[in-house]
């Protein structure tokens, strides 16, 4: 976990959020477990540590892929203003792959917020979903510790966008630790502070340096239960969602502004972007162009990541290392 927690990124907050992220272990003893297609019971509450999962798995032949969480804890509060985020952790997955015949590595940055409180529209909350995760993605040159890019995502992966490491802001003289900028209420990251018209005005994001959330490296890996899992962590969520925020590095290239604000009636003329290449410059800068019988920009294609251990909290809970997903240049869409 060591590069995880030396390249952790710092988020900023803004002061109009109305909810802490929280942890996995926190956010499980606030739900129960429902049948997903029913509704029934399963298990009126739960421990952090997933033993009634575990229990109920065992029972069912060893899956819960029809179960839901329902999460029970305190919804939206007062504004956080000058509140402390000291201390709570990301979620962190490593994975090495081949760019320009250069190894990077390409650190994921999970966080969790109880709820997607949305966007106020009228009387309705646009968006409202439980278990919001949210990530970043971060890729190193190790050798060097340079940031070559970084991912940025916000709400959807092709709403999101990349940005080589010499165009973003870092919180550390060294440039080793990149800042995010947290929307309140849909939790999407951004480069960038500013104003972020969305869906014809319905959705926009408003980005501040007021908070700052400092997890100090404190970077932990997903349980080996949450891996387990295949039931929802939140009714509508993904299957499991962090199986595929680890799976993937997601969006797109930078994406324009009118194709956010006309989203998501945009998503058909919204360019997907080319990440070897990205990484590829960056190396450049560094000196390090692609070596002679390198893979250059197509080596890590969709099977271009090593075959490896269960990656930090891959499957079983592992350590760091490299994940059992598609390369760092594989299918960008979800």
């Amino acid at each position: 976990m060591a590069l995880l927690r030396r390249h952790c990124p710092v988020a900023w907050v803004h002061r109009s959020e109305r909810l802490r992220p929280t942890t996995i272990e926190a956010y499980v003893e606030q739900c129960s477990l429902v049948d997903a297609a029913s509704g029934a019971l399963l298990a009126p509450a739960l421990s952090g540590d997933g033993r009634e999962i575990a229990r109920l798995a065992e029972e069912r032949g060893g899956t819960l892929s029809g179960a839901a969480m329902r999460y029970h804890g305190p919804g939206p509060g007062p504004r956080l203003r000058d509140a402390r985020l000291e201390g709570v952790p990301f979620y962190g997955s490593v994975r090495r792959e081949p760019v320009g015949g250069h190894e990077v590595a390409s650190l994921t940055y999970l966080m969790l917020w109880p709820v997607n409180y949305g966007y106020r529209c009228c009387c309705w909350w646009l968006g409202y979903h439980d278990a919001d995760w949210e990530q970043l993605r971060v890729v190193v040159h190790e050798p060097s510790g340079e940031v070559l890019a970084v991912c940025f995502r916000a709400h959807a992966s092709d709403q999101g966008q990349w940005r080589a490491g010499a165009e973003c802001e870092f919180w550390d003289a060294g440039r080793r630790r990149p800042v995010m900028y947290v929307a309140p209420g849909g939790h999407g990251t951004y480069p960038c502070p500013g104003w972020h018209p969305r869906i014809f005005g319905l959705a926009n994001d408003v980005l501040a340096q007021d908070i700052p959330w400092n997890a100090s490296g404190r970077v932990e890996a997903l349980p080996g239960w949450a891996w387990a899992f295949r039931g929802q962590f939140g009714p509508g969520c993904n299957n499991p969602v962090w199986r595929k925020e680890f799976a993937t590095l997601g969006p797109t290239a930078h994406i324009r502004p009118v194709h956010r604000l006309l989203y998501p009636l945009s998503r058909p003329w919204i360019r997907h972007a080319d990440v070897g290449a990205l990484v590829e410059g960056a190396l450049g800068t560094l000196g390090l162009g692609a070596r002679a019988g390198g893979d250059g920009a197509g080596g890590a294609g969709a099977g271009g990541a090593r075959a490896g251990g269960g990656g930090a909290g891959g499957v079983g809970g592992g350590g760091e290392g490299e994940g059992e997903s598609t390369g760092l240049l594989g299918p960008a869409r979800e």
